[in-house]
């Protein structure tokens, strides 16, 4: 019996092996006698060997037919002499008989998903068509996923991350609020099942791990040849540059699941993902420089950034803008670029940033003054006394760590920040590893450029410490009742009567919602979104639960195939608001979801939390940064990179001429020597439909008003916006209306030709130096005509035809916002009149550009014009009117109500135009 114990007890540790056979040998040896000598020898039994075992599941759903295998040699490669298994159903894998010595702590599984052989459970039946890998973090066995992939890749590009705070980092990307009950590595397809909160916030992890999967699939299928012949060095980080580049788009994946889930709509992951293979894409010849970015970050180690800062001229950042235009003389695209770099270092504890631009005029780069720089906003930030009015232009307090790893600053518009740098070697390198999307940083470099001994580089972090609250300023409007000058704008107005809050009271409901109650208090949001947003604050007892909801609304208003435009309010989401007291203050904190903000928004932007608050006897909004909120990757350089950089500039490297397509033109456009233009034979019905009307061409970068005369005469007029944008053209950046005293002349593009269109169609656009020839393929006799161009791509371009802008809603009362895309806000107030003219005013208070010049408000005249539509005269300070005036027109896009302004000076009809979205009519 104590034999076997002892043997039993060996086979579980293999530890105390030796010492248990020891034992068993003095036992055994003790039990003998001197006299026994026909007893027989004892044989020992072998010691059998210990094996490790354990089991799991490989999960986008469940996957069945899969490949996982232990990577004990962490090269992310399925190697052949590596235990492995195949999933079966459930997505169950099952590893027995591993040799001890195998640590599992340490171990990263690898899924291999494979065309044609594994099947994805929420399609079954169905093998998946395309291959992709996933992975989890070391001692991660029990699950793989999508999510545990982007966890596993963000400890790989940065071995000294936990995977506590990879997690963290990996939530705050898919949208998971820190407080959220979530296992990132749990099997979020069993937890799913679940009922309430538990189960929904799992479905939503489903759907978001579907999408990535899609999406790594997608890239990786882009790329098969060129990653089949890769060496097997390479993969790791080949395989991790796809995974960095389905992050580029994991804000517009969790956008759409969450606007479907929110609008109770299925979500469509085959939508999301071919809706994404723009964004996602790694072109072949920037696979190599995305290897290389990865394998940089998966190699970069921390640094002293206290030596850096204080000691050895700080650390510098290159940036770029760029502006396009088309040319038409030579069919090409003209880009007009603006390049500059920041410094930034510590004395006596005080951090300072500076700023050079590239003036093309002097060929140098020039430091931006003070007075320049200073743009003069001002806010309010709740620190420990209170509300305290603070600049943009102060200067950052800092303290370094003791070990000099970490930077903490103050700064007054971002709160409390830590911030940490990892070095990566470029020496040898070319500037691809400094300028990434600084791509004409790149060009003034030239292709021989290469860093020599002394360039240094470095990943920067960041992490807001605290949740910060900042209260803007907004200047530039009047007291309604004593028309003085308000100090501060930003005030929240509330109800049909849009009347000033001056209490929270006053702004909430205290009964359940319903269809009486539900806008009777609410207010609009005026922070940085795009959509024209409402809220509303209710607050009341539910099952002996005090509930505080609030309730989102989208305004807009449509226009119908009559002409007349119909209001529509839509619920968007139903949330909970906060009221709490922080350093004295009473602050009300509003959850809105990230996919309701500005698509134009960064990520950092996103983070934002929007708030209420008093201060001033006034109800404003703001802005809170949340704390554990992280920036990563951001890429900076040491002083002699910087001055290498400088010395090889050259800006004969960047030119100026791009193909069309980068102004949104096909690169089919001919240029001048195109030879003669067709001869069509006009059609007098087809004729009939174009003459005396304009319409509206919207492209992603540009925007064109294209008027047809009934005497043959065709005029275009065009203008651009930057490449920053997302979405249709608007029109210039800079409003129409933001100096009218100025005399500049307008910025759009006008080209006068003539036009003539045959009985098939064919629509013939012939300019002095250049001819286009168009067909149409639907709606001649509509308000939207479709037409394809003729040549060998035949792209589909769409008019819509402009309206007047009748005034039958002056004569209704009806108050008309408008939106830009940059989030330019117009409200016009004009009075009734059975004149066919009047008076009003302009509530341009959410608009800095126009309130700027304008103020935040300012009167107008209206009348009618030549075409029926209404016409606004500005009028100054004086009540003179001023020389411009703004003809108002409306046009339906994309199913949505436009208003275009034209506008004219001394009756010249060549003036500026711009596109705004009708956003309220009531």
């Amino acid at each position: 019996m104590l034999r076997k114990r002892l043997l039993a007890h060996s086979l579980s540790s293999s530890r105390t092996r030796l010492a248990a056979a020891i034992s068993l040998a003095i036992l055994m040896a003790g039990c003998g006698s001197s006299n026994d000598s026909d007893e027989k020898p004892i044989v020992e039994e072998p010691l059998k060997p210990v094996f490790q075992s354990f089991s799991g599941k490989a999960a986008d759903g469940y996957l069945v037919g899969a490949l996982v295998c232990l990577d004990l040699n962490n090269d992310s490669i399925c190697g052949s002499d590596e235990p492995n298994a195949l999933t079966t159903d459930g997505g169950n894998y099952t590893f027995s008989d591993l040799d001890e010595t195998i640590d599992l702590s340490q171990v990263r599984l690898l899924v291999k998903v494979i065309a044609g052989q594994t099947i994805d459970e929420d399609n079954p039946g169905e093998t998946v068509s395309q291959s992709y890998d996933m992975s989890s973090p070391p001692g991660q066995i029990d699950f793989v996923s999508p999510i545990t992939t982007l966890i596993d890749n963000q400890m790989q590009s940065n071995q000294e991350q936990t995977q506590e705070e990879a997690e963290e980092v990996v939530a705050q990307l898919i949208g998971i609020e820190s407080d959220d009950d979530l296992d990132l590595t749990a099997d979020y397809v069993e937890a799913s099942a679940a009922e309430g909160e538990r189960g929904e916030k799992n479905r939503r992890l489903h759907h978001v791990a579907q999408a990535i999967a899609g999406a790594i699939a997608v890239v990786t299928e882009d790329l098969k040849n060129q990653l089949d012949a890769l060496d097997d060095g390479k993969l790791k980080d080949a395989k991790a540059a796809i995974i960095n580049t389905v992050l580029t788009g994991l804000t517009d994946i969790t956008t759409a699941i969450d606007q479907a889930n929110a609008n109770n709509e299925q979500v469509k992951i085959k939508d999301i993902i071919n809706d994404l293979k723009d964004t996602i894409e790694i072109a072949e010849d920037e696979l190599e420089d995305a290897i290389e970015q990865a394998k940089e970050e998966r190699e970069a180690r921390k640094t002293n950034i206290e030596i850096l800062l204080t000691q050895q001229g700080g650390l510098f950042f290159l940036e770029q803008d760029k502006d396009y235009a088309f040319d038409e003389s030579d069919g090409s695209c003209t880009v007009e670029t603006s390049l500059s770099y920041g410094n930034f270092q510590v004395t006596d504890a005080i951090g300072q940033f500076s700023f050079q631009f590239y003036n093309p005029d002097t060929g140098l780069f020039e430091e931006i003054s003070d007075d320049e720089d200073n743009d003069g906003i001002s806010f309010y930030t709740l620190g420990q006394s209170g509300w305290t009015l603070q600049q943009e232009d102060q200067l950052a307090s800092v303290s370094f760590s003791d070990d000099g790893l970490a930077l903490t600053m103050t700064m007054p518009r971002d709160g409390k920040e830590r911030i940490t740098a990892r070095e990566f070697d470029i020496v040898g390198k070319s500037s691809a590893s400094v300028t990434r999307d600084n791509n004409y940083w790149r060009k003034a470099l030239g292709n021989d450029f290469s860093f020599n001994d002394e360039a240094k580089a470095y990943f920067i972090k960041g992490e807001q410490l605290e949740n910060y609250f900042i209260l803007p300023i907004w200047q530039g409007c009047n007291d309604e009742a004593s028309e003085t000058a308000v100090a501060n704008c930003n005030r929240v107005r509330f109800g049909e009567q849009q009347s000033e809050a001056t209490t929270f009271e006053e702004l909430i409901t205290l009964q359940a919602p319903n269809d009486e109650n539900m806008l009777a208090k609410a207010f609009h949001l005026h922070a940085a979104f795009e959509h024209h947003l409402m809220a509303a604050l209710f607050k009341y007892t539910e099952n002996d639960q005090e509930m505080h909801v609030v309730k989102y609304f989208l305004k807009e208003y449509d226009m119908g195939s009559d002409g007349q435009m119909s209001e529509k309010v839509e619920l968007v989401h139903v949330g909970q608001w906060q009221q709490q007291e922080i350093n004295g203050e009473q602050v009300i904190s509003l959850g809105l979801p990230h996919w309701l903000n500005d698509d134009d928004m960064d990520d950092d932007e996103r983070s934002q939390t929007p708030f209420l608050a008093i201060q001033d006897g006034a109800v404003r909004q703001g802005i809170m940064l949340r704390q554990g909120i992280t920036e990563h990757k951001s890429v900076v350089i040491n002083q002699q990179a910087m001055t290498q950089i400088l010395t090889e500039f050259d800006p004969q490297n960047l030119g100026n001429k791009l193909a069309p397509k980068a102004c949104d033109f096909d690169d089919d456009i001919t240029p001048p020597e195109q030879g003669d233009a067709p001869v069509l034979v006009p059609d007098s019905a087809n004729t009939l439909a174009l003459a005396d009307n304009s319409y509206v061409v919207t492209g992603k970068k540009e925007l064109m008003l294209v008027s047809f005369d009934a005497d043959g005469e065709v005029v275009v007029k065009s203008n651009h916006r930057d490449d920053d944008h997302d979405g249709p053209a608007t029109g210039a950046t800079s409003n129409g209306m933001v100096n009218p005293t100025s005399g500049t002349e307008p910025m759009d593009d006008v080209d006068v030709g003539s036009w003539v269109i045959n009985a098939d169609g064919q629509l013939l656009l012939d300019f002095d130096s250049h001819w286009v020839l168009l067909k149409v393929e639907q709606g001649l006799f509509s308000e939207q005509i479709k037409l394809v161009e003729q040549h060998e791509e035949a792209d589909t371009v769409v008019f819509d035809l402009i309206s007047p802008l009748s005034p039958d809603r002056i004569v209704a009362g009806e108050t008309i916002s408008l939106m830009q895309h940059d989030n330019c806000s117009l409200t016009l107030h004009l009075n009734p009149s059975d004149d066919d003219q009047g008076t009003g005013f302009i509530d341009a208070s959410q608009c800095s550009d126009i309130k700027e010049n304008m103020g935040d408000q300012f009167e107008v005249m209206w009348s009618l014009g030549d075409e029926g539509e209404v016409v606004l005269q500005p009028l100054d300070a004086a009540g003179e009117p001023l020389e411009q005036a703004i003809h108002l027109f409306t046009v339906t896009i994309d199913d949505k109500a436009h208003v275009l302004m034209t506008f004219s000076e001394d009756d010249d009809d060549e003036g500026h135009f711009e596109l705004w979205k009708l956003i309220v009519a009531n």
